[in-house]
């Protein structure tokens, strides 16, 4: 009995928490049509005007460079101590690491110890300002995308309120606002799922078309 109770009141709550976010659908995407409208139009206006907000600015640039060729200095002194200690024929350890019993070999891992956590952050730092121009447009097109979707969920939910709400004093001569509320928030959800995906396409074609790069 009490396991049965148990489940009724989690079935109680589901459905309780789909009511919820039916009701509060339009709301929801209301907003979110807002807020992402607001960051893509920003995007938009900026590469209308022949702005390249996508790729790196040239700050970023001379940053890439500068890493690279601070990189490439980096690997070259750890390269060097690891050739002398080859030189030198130092043990190595079973995790690749030169033997530190010699002076020598304490010399080299202290080089090593040294560059190697630069050399890291260098190599992180690169990729992610090399990668920084895809996932800005990655972004712009997530933020477009929901916007439009979001439109399309509203729309739904309007044209179903209207027609539920419309067909129920028409039909019955009560009104039934919670009913139509619930379909509306329903076919909202629905739309807004198809809105996203349909408009990949769209969004990719528009940044093309923008002479948009990858």
């Amino acid at each position: 009995m009490r396991r049965r109770k148990k489940k009724e009141e989690e079935g109680s709550w589901l459905l309780l928490l789909l009511v919820a976010v039916l009701l509060a659908a339009p709301i929801a995407l209301f907003f979110a049509r807002v807020h992402f409208g607001s960051k893509a139009r920003e995007t938009q206006d900026r590469l209308r005007t022949g702005e390249s907000c996508l790729d790196l600015d040239e700050d970023e640039r001379t940053e890439l460079r500068y890493k690279k060729a601070e990189l490439q200095r980096v690997q070259s002194i750890t390269r060097a101590a690891m050739q002398r200690g080859a030189d030198a024929g130092l043990a190595v350890n079973k995790d690749g690491s030169l033997s530190a019993r010699s002076n020598l070999g304490k010399s080299i891992r202290a080089v090593l110890e040294k560059y190697e956590p630069l050399k890291a952050s260098l190599t992180n730092d690169i990729e992610q300002l090399e990668a920084a121009p895809d996932e800005r447009r990655k972004e712009f097109s997530f933020n477009l995308r929901q916007e439009r979707a979001c439109g399309w969920g509203l729309r739904a939910w309007l044209l179903v309120f209207v027609l539920t709400y419309g067909y129920s004093l028409i039909a019955t001569k009560e009104s039934s606002m919670f009913v139509g509320a619930m379909l509306a928030g329903l076919a909202a959800l629905i739309m807004y799922s198809v809105g996203y995906f349909a408009h990949a396409r769209a969004v990719d074609n528009w940044l093309d078309e923008s002479n948009v790069s990858p």
